[in-house]
């Protein structure tokens, strides 16, 4: 069953630890989202490029949290 028929595009929210953004990404695609408005875990990053990066493995490419936070690991 759906809950809508729209397109869902996730909050970034707080500043929170990469391991838990990439987390809530992976189990907000899991469930249905397409996307995400991500600000500050995105401009207050160390490596803005690579967060960013991340993000697009976990929400586009499909990629695990984890998988996603090794490649952001080797970019540090």
């Amino acid at each position: 069953m759906r809950a809508t028929n729209a397109p869902v595009i996730v909050a970034g929210g707080t500043l929170v630890s990469d391991e838990e953004l990439l987390s809530r990404m992976e189990q907000a695609v899991a469930v249905g989202a397409i996307g995400c408005s991500v600000g500050r875990n995105i401009f207050q990053h160390k490596n803005p490029t690579a967060i960013t990066r991340a993000l697009a493995r976990v929400i586009r490419e499909k990629w695990s949290a984890r998988e996603a936070m090794a490649e952001l690991k080797e970019q540090a």
